[in-house]
């Protein structure tokens, strides 16, 4: 991202690509195991993606630290997943919510 942020705009379009391609696999992984529902996969990639994205370019210019960043996120992420995620595995989910609720 450091490197992104001093191309051009036809040069960071080239490399999210490798960025989305690493969220689809996540997914696709999630889906294929019964964690998420297969309905919204590649919207759900695009939307951690961005959470993510977000994140690491306020740590890149240093508005965000590395520990708060990683509590953000994952709340972020848990929060956002909590609407697509099958419900065998809600609870651990709201596990992982309370965990970053709660951390310092």
């Amino acid at each position: 991202f450091r490197t992104l942020l001093g191309q051009g705009e036809s040069e960071v379009r080239s490399s999210e690509w490798l960025r989305a391609s690493l969220f689809n696999a996540l997914v696709a992984e999630a889906i294929e195991d019964g964690y998420l529902a297969p309905d919204f996969g590649e919207l759900v990639a695009v939307t951690i993606a961005r959470i993510f994205r977000a994140a690491v370019l306020e740590w890149v210019t240093g508005e965000l630290a590395v520990t708060k960043a990683r509590r953000e996120v994952g709340l972020g992420v848990a929060l956002f997943l909590a609407s697509s995620v099958a419900d065998a595995h809600r609870r651990e989910l709201l596990r992982f919510r309370d965990r970053y609720t709660t951390a310092s």
